[in-house]
């Protein structure tokens, strides 16, 4: 029994050493998991790796491309009593033009600092290459290995691939010896004049050269790929963005004259808690085309998306969607003039346009674009510096709720938001020059030309759309609204111009089948009457067109004094109708042209001809009809009975309206419409003279219109009109946007090929380079490394002991059965006989 509890207790002697050795074999295993460090830490090999990016594109990196390098590398033969003990030399093509190295400060494994730029050591460049930096470190005993993380520039004027090379060299007690050399084939495209930026290998797809971020966040945008393609393009040089691009929280400044454009729907953006700096900064020369730009997530007040630093040289900014930012367009004290035009700022919790105060002779001019719902209460501020004719401020009955010190004509504004573009950033307009050959634009929506031997002249075209209230200039809710049948269109000359000849326009009127048949039938087209062709215009200051009057008759205002209309013919086989504008008539080519919105429509109350009528008016404001002799008129006139509505209508222009139902959005939309700026409108004669136009339904056909969607807002509006700003304003509604008709007149820019996903090039390097990448940990946790081997060891006595101890028991107890088995056999020892004695 003692003998059984002894060889009890010396197994479990055994079985605990057991256990205690795989505890610490435990502990050592958590540890080096839980802090990601690798058994390769101990292989005779290092590695050169792209950190970021982790690729270069499909054609390779850029030059000028910025990269953030990681080096691993294996210690064997330093002196832990020498200081420096080790150091490190990078080493790059001289093809490469490169300016600088940069290491971060301290190893990645050791933790501890090194000496940046200590080149002392350093062995000379091999052929080919120049010595970039070096850094050196002294190390404690016992350290395997270390790591260094740098980023360098690859020159704007590299034209080749190449090799980087990085050596390690150790100090022992007979001096430094080099005990690696870590090589990185990189493959280099050359700048062109035509640079792509997107966020990773894989958006590039098949555009090259492509810049993408790197891993750094540093002043100027350095760290992103527009940043490197700013400073390695040339000037005049193009800069395209794909997709959904995002720069950080550092202002991207671009100080040399470039485009920077989107390629389709391209959205520069920002993904960051930072929120504090502007998105870009431009200065003279810049181009800002075909983008669009917001802050992402940052809440209010948000990011201002573009500074505009104007040195000499005019700034443009066109075709551009400014959403969900601070200040949308921030324009410091300076020399050079900043042209924004064709564009949607909306939805920013500062201003749409902000020029800052100042005695500069820089100025900020603005034309063709949507400027509403943005800050609560005034929209720009220019501080006398900046003009701003021909844009959309919203509703607001009075221009000084929206403009502040800018230039701006009362009489030359427009009276509907601009369409937005399909699947572009921007607004539905250009500039355009007119010449003596039929151009269309737009999509062959609309034409112009002018007359032989004329001069050219330049004119704008602001396409306001069609389909709803928010379409229509000026008058849009009220009862006299038309059926469109083509889109509205705000048409003007560009500053400066005065044509003498003429000008001709062409509309097309087929936006409906319906349309098509009502505008050709007798009614209109089919009259043979120009007066009723249904080309209509409007006159803002509201006293030289009744409303909507047709090109072809006499305009029916109070102040028209007699004027004629212009020449208007229906061309049915190509579906439009030709008005020829000159300085003769109304509208006048240069008297009018500078401030008009068209449409080709359809009345509900389809006008008798009227070749000529003069009113003539008493102090009392009683007008007192003249008519020539071949005309009787009557108070009451009846037309030709086509439609079911049963309007009363004023023959001057100061009227009142109700808006539809549907208009509720805008709310402080006021019943009556007055002219910006106190334009006088002549008094509204005596209700005597009122006309009621009784109609019924023209039989044959039925109007619907069609071709764009019915724009809507989520907008809230203040009592003046304008939307209020919200934390984040959301932008989903405002302006219409453009539906089945696709935009034209743009700049969009055209790439040969198309984006596709490409798998990104792998770097080519040296077969022997297998080592991990380590994670950077403190040195004095390395003893924790030991924990394994003492538990290995540990193990493996116990283990010992235990098979040595449970051998002995065996061998005992064999021992035993033995010794049991031979007394078994072994009968007992008889007694010797005795004999008798003598």
């Amino acid at each position: 029994m003692h003998d059984w509890m002894m060889s009890v207790a010396q197994r479990f002697r055994g079985l605990l050493i057991i256990f205690l050795g795989l505890g610490l074999i435990a502990l050592g295993g958590w540890y080096l998991n839980h802090h990601a460090i690798v058994w390769a830490q101990t292989a005779q090999t290092g590695a050169v790796t792209l950190l970021s990016p982790v690729a270069c594109p499909a054609a390779g990196c850029a030059a000028g491309q910025r990269l953030n390098v990681r080096a691993n590398y294996l210690l064997q033969t330093y002196d832990p009593t020498q200081a420096p003990n080790v150091r490190v030399c990078v080493y790059t093509p001289q093809a490469w033009s490169v300016n600088e190295v940069v290491f971060s400060p301290n190893g990645l494994i050791s933790n501890l600092p090194y000496t940046i730029g200590d080149l002392a050591g350093c062995e000379g460049a091999p052929s080919g290459y120049e010595l970039k930096n070096g850094a050196s470190v002294t190390l404690p005993a016992g350290q395997f290995g270390d790591g260094l993380d740098f980023a360098f520039r690859i020159g704007s004027t590299a034209t080749s691939s190449g090799t980087l090379r990085l050596r390690v060299l150790e100090r022992g007690s007979s001096g430094w010896i080099q005990t690696q050399e870590l090589f990185l084939f990189i493959r280099v495209v050359p700048k062109t004049s035509i640079g792509y930026v997107a966020n990773d290998a894989t958006a590039c797809g098949q555009f090259s050269p492509c810049y993408i971020n790197s891993g750094d966040d540093q002043v100027g945008g350095i760290g992103t790929g527009l940043k490197d393609a700013v400073d390695a393009l040339d000037a005049g040089s193009q800069i395209t963005i794909q997709g959904n691009y995002s720069i950080k929280s550092q202002t991207v400044v671009i100080d040399k004259p470039l485009t920077l454009q989107g390629l389709d729907n391209a959205v520069l953006t920002y993904v960051g808690p930072d929120c504090s700096q502007p998105m870009l900064q431009i200065g003279g020369g810049v181009v800002v085309s075909n983008l669009t730009l917001k802050d992402g997530a940052c809440v209010f007040p948000g990011r201002d998306l573009i500074v505009v630093n104007p040195t000499e040289g005019e700034v443009r900014i066109e075709y551009v969607n400014l959403i969900e930012g601070k200040d949308a367009l921030r324009v410091q004290d300076g020399l050079g003039q900043v042209t924004l035009r064709f564009s949607h700022i909306q939805g920013n919790s500062g201003y749409a346009i902000l020029r800052e105060a100042g005695s500069s002779s820089g100025r900020v001019w603005a034309v063709g674009n949507n400027l509403y719902g943005n800050r609560a209460g005034v929209q720009v501020e220019c501080n006398n510096h900046g003009t701003v004719n021909h844009n959309f401020f919203g509703w607001s009955p009075s221009l000084a709720l929206a403009v502040s010190q800018c230039e701006v004509d009362p009489m030359k504004v427009l009276g509907a938001p601009a369409l937005r573009r399909s699947n572009q950033p921007g607004v539905s307009a250009t500039r355009v020059t007119v010449t003596e050959s039929k151009t269309y634009a737009f999509d062959n929506r609309i034409a112009f030309q002018h007359g032989s031997g004329e001069t050219d002249f330049d004119l704008y075209l602001v396409e306001h759309g069609a389909g709803s209230t928010l379409n229509v200039p000026f008058t849009g809710g009220s009862g006299e609204d038309l059926t469109p049948c083509s889109s509205y269109w705000d048409i003007f000359l560009a500053e400066g111009a005065a044509p003498g000849g003429t000008l001709s326009l062409f509309f097309r009127h087929d936006l409906t089948p319906g349309c098509v048949t009502a505008v050709e039938s007798a009614l209109y087209c089919g009259s043979g009457n120009p007066a009723l062709y249904p080309l209509w215009w409007y006159h803002p200051a509201g006293n030289i067109t009744q409303g909507w009057d047709t090109t072809g008759q006499r305009p029916a205002g109070s102040a028209a004094a007699g004027s004629n209309g212009q020449t208007t013919t229906c061309l049915t086989g190509e579906k439009e109708i030709r008005v020829d504008i000159d300085n003769d008539g109304r509208p006048g080519l240069n008297l009018d042209l500078g401030y008009l919105p068209f449409v080709v429509g359809v009345s509900a109350n389809p006008r008798t001809p009227t070749p000529s009528v003069t009113w003539t008016f008493t102090p009392s404001l009683t007008p007192t009809p003249s008519v020539t002799p071949t005309r009787t008129i009557t108070r009451t006139t009846t037309p030709i009975p086509t439609w079911t509505s049963s309007p009363t209508r004023l023959l001057l222009p100061t009227r009142t309206r109700t808006p539809t139902p549907t208009r509720t959005l805008f709310a402080s939309r006021t019943p009556s419409r007055t002219p910006f700026g106190g334009v006088t409108v002549s008094p509204t004669p005596s209700p005597a003279l009122t006309r009621t136009l009784t109609s019924s339904p023209l039989p044959g056909y039925t109007l619907t219109p069609g071709g764009y969607p019915l724009p809507s807002s989520d907008q809230t509006l203040t009592p003046a009109g304008y939307p209020l700003s919200s934390p984040k304003a959301t932008t989903s509604g405002g302006a219409p946007v453009q539906g089945e008709y696709p935009s034209g007149g743009g700049l969009t820019p055209s790439p040969s090929g198309s984006i596709s996903a490409s798998p990104s090039v792998p770097l080519e390097e040296t077969p022997s380079i297998t080592f991990t990448p380590l994670s950077p940990i403190a040195s004095d946790n390395s003893g924790l490394l030991w924990a394994a081997w003492l538990g290995g060891l540990i193990l493996a006595v116990g283990a010992f002991w235990g098979f040595w101890h449970y051998r002995r028991y065996l061998r005992k107890r064999e021992f035993s059965t033995d010794s049991a088995v031979e007394k078994e056999a072994v009968p007992p020892e008889e007694d010797p006989p005795s004999f008798p004695t003598a």
